[in-house]
C-alpha cells in the first residue's frame, strides 16, 4: 500500500478544500488467504498528519497480515522520495533478493 489507504473526502467549494470523508469498507476487499502458500504482505507509508489516511482504520484492516508501517511525524498528504526508498528496500527484503 503506497501512500496510504484513504477515506474519501469530498471537495467543498464553500471551504475551498476537502472536508469530511467516509471509510469505503476496504476490509471487505481483503483476501482471507484461501489457497495461498503465504499470506499477502503490506507496507504502508504515510504521514501522521495526513487528514485523509485514518491510522487506526488502516492498522486495524491490516492486522493479522504480514504488515510493516511507516508513519512519518509531521508529514501530511505527501509522498517524499524517502518513502520510495523505504518501500523499495522493503520489497527487496520481502522478495529475498529477487528484485534489483
Amino acid at each position: 500500500v503506497v501512500g496510504g489507504v484513504p477515506g474519501q473526502p469530498v471537495y467543498s467549494a464553500a471551504t475551498g478544500g476537502y472536508v469530511g470523508g467516509l471509510w469505503p469498507q476496504w476490509e471487505d476487499l481483503m483476501t482471507q488467504g484461501g489457497r495461498r502458500r503465504s499470506p499477502p504482505a503490506f507496507c504502508a507509508a504515510n504521514g501522521d498528519s495526513d487528514p485523509f489516511v485514518w491510522r487506526e482504520r488502516v492498522e486495524g484492516m491490516l492486522e493479522g497480515y504480514c504488515s510493516q508501517f511507516l508513519w512519518e511525524k509531521g508529514v501530511g498528504h505527501d509522498f517524499p522520495a524517502s518513502w520510495r526508498r523505504y518501500l523499495v528496500h522493503w520489497a527487496k527484503e520481502l522478495c529475498g533478493g529477487l528484485l534489483r
